[in-house]
């Protein structure tokens, strides 16, 4: 079935998303992709979303709220948000965020209930990663859409996040690479941070749950060093988290290990 056939709205999946949420929903982009026939739209955040998503086929409009806290009377994107769902008529909504205003502004956008999935009503029958759950989530038919799209044969789904790399991106990925002389050899990316490395302009200390000092992370580089001698251990981060990789670095006592913190794009770092 072409998109320009549907009936309805494509299908639309709400996910406010940190960076690594947006590649685990890929997951359930695919399903839904296959079972409507059409891109799918997605109503998120971050300017990571887009950057993500951006040689993705399977994906189509993608709207940004840059803040859910702000009551609604104070924060534009949040009235854009609403006026375009509006705008795109009525089409089944993949709900997948627990946050009470994401069910709030498609609502307020008046999609009717029984067009719309909530993902967390729907909870895992039992240990699962994020990525089936989100697949399986997928596989559901909001109760307005009669005659519901046919369900995939799960046998043959594998749960694996997809991402999409631009000609472009590899391009200037390799030009990069070479004009500092690492295009050789095995390349090891350590992601150190999280959202929560650098919170109300402070680092995250051990009570953090997601913490791991510096010297452990060192340690990790000098390890996969040992294994890989012939490798360069990249050392990614947003540039807010520069200080952070940097201590990393320095304890890692190698020139085979990098702080990328100030010097990696999102395209990049997909390439």
């Amino acid at each position: 079935m072409a998109a320009g056939s549907l009936a309805h709205a494509p299908p639309l999946i709400v996910r406010f998303a940190a960076f690594g949420d947006v590649v685990l929903i890929t997951t359930m982009i695919e399903v839904l992709h296959r079972r409507y026939g059409s891109k799918v739209d997605l109503l998120s955040s971050g300017a990571w979303t887009r950057e993500i998503l951006a040689a993705d086929p399977r994906v189509g409009q993608i709207q940004l709220v840059t803040s859910r806290k702000t009551p609604y009377p104070l924060r534009p994107s949040q009235w854009h948000a609403v006026r375009w769902m509006r705008a795109r008529g009525i089409g089944p909504v993949y709900q997948c965020d627990p946050e009470p205003k994401a069910q709030w502004l498609v609502e307020h956008a008046g999609i009717p209930r029984d067009w719309i999935i909530r993902a967390h009503d729907h909870p895992a029958p039992g240990p699962m990663h994020w990525t089936q759950w989100w697949e399986a989530i997928g596989q559901l038919t909001p109760p307005a859409l009669q005659p519901a799209p046919p369900v995939l044969d799960a046998a043959r789904l594998d749960a694996v996040p997809r991402l999409y790399v631009s000609a472009q991106a590899r391009t200037d990925c390799r030009r990069w690479l070479a004009e500092r002389g690492w295009q050789d050899g095995p390349q090891v990316l350590i992601q150190a941070g999280n959202k929560r490395t650098l919170k109300r302009s402070r680092r995250a200390g051990p009570s953090d749950a997601k913490y791991w000092p510096p010297q452990r992370w060192a340690a990790l580089a000098r390890g996969v060093l040992d294994s890989l001698p012939d490798a360069r251990v990249f050392l990614t981060g947003a540039p807010v988290e520069h200080a952070v990789v940097e201590a990393i670095r320095i304890a890692a006592e190698s020139p085979r290990v990098h702080n990328l913190a100030t010097d990696m794009t999102v395209p990049r770092l997909l390439a």
